[in-house]
Protein backbone atom coordinates (compact mmCIF):
# COMPACT_ATOMS: atom_id res chain seq x y z
CA UNK A 1 0.00 0.00 0.00
CA UNK A 2 1.40 3.24 -0.97
CA UNK A 3 1.13 6.64 1.59
CA UNK A 4 1.09 10.00 -0.19
CA UNK A 5 3.39 12.01 2.52
CA UNK A 6 4.39 15.20 0.52
CA UNK A 7 3.50 16.54 -3.04
CA UNK A 8 5.24 19.56 -3.98
CA UNK A 9 5.71 21.32 -7.58
CA UNK A 10 8.93 23.18 -8.98
CA UNK A 11 8.84 24.64 -11.72
CA UNK A 12 6.49 22.68 -13.30
CA UNK A 13 7.33 19.22 -12.45
CA UNK A 14 5.80 17.13 -9.27
CA UNK A 15 8.42 15.31 -6.50
CA UNK A 16 5.97 12.77 -4.77
CA UNK A 17 7.64 11.12 -2.05
CA UNK A 18 5.90 8.55 0.00
CA UNK A 19 5.97 5.77 2.43
CA UNK A 20 7.58 2.49 1.61
CA UNK A 21 7.97 1.07 -2.02
CA UNK A 22 7.24 4.41 -3.25
CA UNK A 23 8.26 6.16 -6.21
CA UNK A 24 9.62 9.98 -6.18
CA UNK A 25 10.56 11.68 -9.30
CA UNK A 26 13.19 14.95 -8.93
CA UNK A 27 12.67 17.76 -11.41
CA UNK A 28 15.04 19.54 -13.27
CA UNK A 29 14.46 22.58 -15.42
CA UNK A 30 16.19 23.84 -18.59
CA UNK A 31 18.01 26.55 -18.65
CA UNK A 32 17.67 28.68 -22.20
CA UNK A 33 20.49 30.26 -21.91
CA UNK A 34 23.03 28.02 -21.40
CA UNK A 35 20.73 25.23 -23.44
CA UNK A 36 20.96 22.88 -20.91
CA UNK A 37 18.88 21.06 -18.09
CA UNK A 38 19.42 21.48 -14.95
CA UNK A 39 19.02 19.23 -11.99
CA UNK A 40 17.33 20.45 -8.76
CA UNK A 41 20.00 18.99 -6.21
CA UNK A 42 18.11 20.54 -3.27
CA UNK A 43 15.03 18.54 -4.10
CA UNK A 44 17.36 15.61 -5.19
CA UNK A 45 18.73 15.83 -1.42
CA UNK A 46 15.28 16.93 0.41
CA UNK A 47 14.31 13.03 -1.14
CA UNK A 48 17.20 11.22 -0.02
CA UNK A 49 16.58 12.30 3.48
CA UNK A 50 12.95 11.38 3.37
CA UNK A 51 12.56 8.51 1.27
CA UNK A 52 11.77 5.36 2.80
CA UNK A 53 13.54 2.32 2.74
CA UNK A 54 12.96 -0.01 -0.42
CA UNK A 55 11.60 3.15 -2.39
CA UNK A 56 12.66 4.55 -6.10
CA UNK A 57 14.16 7.91 -6.90
CA UNK A 58 13.59 8.99 -10.65
CA UNK A 59 15.72 11.33 -11.69
CA UNK A 60 14.41 13.75 -14.80
CA UNK A 61 16.68 14.43 -17.68
CA UNK A 62 19.66 17.16 -16.34
CA UNK A 63 22.57 17.84 -14.61
CA UNK A 64 22.37 17.44 -10.76
CA UNK A 65 25.45 19.27 -9.75
CA UNK A 66 26.57 18.41 -6.54
CA UNK A 67 30.22 20.06 -6.93
CA UNK A 68 29.14 23.18 -4.49
CA UNK A 69 28.78 20.77 -1.66
CA UNK A 70 31.40 20.43 1.18
CA UNK A 71 29.35 17.22 3.09
CA UNK A 72 26.84 15.15 3.36
CA UNK A 73 23.74 16.90 4.05
CA UNK A 74 22.41 14.06 6.08
CA UNK A 75 23.90 11.94 8.71
CA UNK A 76 26.40 9.64 7.42
CA UNK A 77 28.38 7.37 9.53
CA UNK A 78 32.21 7.69 9.31
CA UNK A 79 31.72 4.23 7.55
CA UNK A 80 30.61 5.54 4.70
CA UNK A 81 33.56 8.64 4.84
CA UNK A 82 32.92 11.90 2.80
CA UNK A 83 29.61 10.82 0.33
CA UNK A 84 27.80 13.59 -0.89
CA UNK A 85 24.51 11.88 -1.10
CA UNK A 86 23.51 8.62 -0.01
CA UNK A 87 21.15 5.78 -0.79
CA UNK A 88 19.26 4.43 2.43
CA UNK A 89 18.44 0.30 2.17
CA UNK A 90 16.85 -0.83 -0.51
CA UNK A 91 16.45 2.62 -2.61
CA UNK A 92 16.78 2.72 -6.28
CA UNK A 93 18.33 5.75 -8.10
CA UNK A 94 16.90 5.63 -11.56
CA UNK A 95 17.68 8.30 -14.95
CA UNK A 96 13.99 8.64 -15.73
CA UNK A 97 14.75 8.23 -19.53
CA UNK A 98 16.56 5.28 -19.94
CA UNK A 99 19.79 7.16 -21.52
CA UNK A 100 22.49 7.56 -19.01
CA UNK A 101 23.78 10.34 -20.82
CA UNK A 102 20.67 11.90 -20.00
CA UNK A 103 20.96 12.04 -16.06
CA UNK A 104 24.17 13.42 -15.04
CA UNK A 105 25.56 13.61 -11.05
CA UNK A 106 28.70 16.00 -11.27
CA UNK A 107 31.02 16.50 -9.07
CA UNK A 108 34.42 18.69 -7.98
CA UNK A 109 37.06 15.91 -7.73
CA UNK A 110 37.03 16.73 -3.81
CA UNK A 111 34.36 14.38 -2.41
CA UNK A 112 32.87 10.97 -2.93
CA UNK A 113 29.59 11.42 -4.67
CA UNK A 114 26.97 8.46 -3.43
CA UNK A 115 27.49 6.11 -1.18
CA UNK A 116 24.40 3.43 -0.30
CA UNK A 117 23.02 0.44 1.89
CA UNK A 118 22.09 -3.21 1.32
CA UNK A 119 20.16 -3.65 -1.47
CA UNK A 120 20.65 -0.28 -3.24
CA UNK A 121 20.52 -0.31 -6.84
CA UNK A 122 21.60 2.96 -9.68
CA UNK A 123 20.41 2.99 -13.20
CA UNK A 124 20.87 4.81 -16.54
CA UNK A 125 22.89 7.59 -14.38
CA UNK A 126 26.61 9.30 -15.35
CA UNK A 127 28.60 9.45 -12.52
CA UNK A 128 31.47 12.39 -13.14
CA UNK A 129 33.73 14.17 -10.97
CA UNK A 130 33.56 12.00 -7.69
CA UNK A 131 37.16 11.59 -5.51
CA UNK A 132 37.34 9.50 -2.42
CA UNK A 133 39.90 10.51 -0.01
CA UNK A 134 40.65 10.02 3.96
CA UNK A 135 42.37 7.07 5.24
CA UNK A 136 41.28 3.50 4.93
CA UNK A 137 38.00 4.70 3.56
CA UNK A 138 39.71 6.35 0.52
CA UNK A 139 37.72 3.84 -2.09
CA UNK A 140 35.30 4.08 -4.50
CA UNK A 141 35.52 8.12 -6.14
CA UNK A 142 31.80 7.97 -7.10
CA UNK A 143 30.45 4.91 -5.61
CA UNK A 144 30.56 3.45 -2.47
CA UNK A 145 28.80 0.40 -1.28
CA UNK A 146 28.96 0.21 2.24
CA UNK A 147 25.99 -2.71 2.19
CA UNK A 148 26.94 -6.49 0.36
CA UNK A 149 24.88 -5.57 -2.81
CA UNK A 150 24.63 -3.12 -5.05
CA UNK A 151 23.27 -3.34 -8.67
CA UNK A 152 24.40 -1.04 -11.07
CA UNK A 153 22.74 -1.26 -14.67
CA UNK A 154 23.58 1.11 -17.54
CA UNK A 155 25.37 3.59 -16.04
CA UNK A 156 28.90 5.59 -16.73
CA UNK A 157 31.81 6.70 -14.26
CA UNK A 158 33.58 9.41 -16.05
CA UNK A 159 36.82 11.27 -14.56
CA UNK A 160 35.94 9.41 -10.47
CA UNK A 161 39.30 8.90 -8.76
CA UNK A 162 40.48 7.52 -5.24
CA UNK A 163 43.44 7.52 -3.26
CA UNK A 164 43.83 3.79 -2.58
CA UNK A 165 41.63 2.29 -4.99
CA UNK A 166 38.02 1.60 -7.02
CA UNK A 167 38.24 5.28 -8.47
CA UNK A 168 34.56 4.39 -10.26
CA UNK A 169 33.15 2.13 -7.68
CA UNK A 170 34.83 0.19 -4.27
CA UNK A 171 34.17 -0.73 -0.80
CA UNK A 172 34.48 -3.20 1.50
CA UNK A 173 32.06 -6.07 0.62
Amino acid sequence: MKKLIRNTVFAGFAVVVTLGNCAVTVPSTYDEASGKWIGDVVALTNALTTIDTWSTLYLEKGVYDVSFMTNAPMSVSTYQGNSLLYLKVGVSLIGKTGNRDDVIIKGSGKYRLLAHGNGAAIKNITFTGGHAEGGSYSIGGAVYPTGSAIDITNCAFLFNSSALHGGAVGGHV
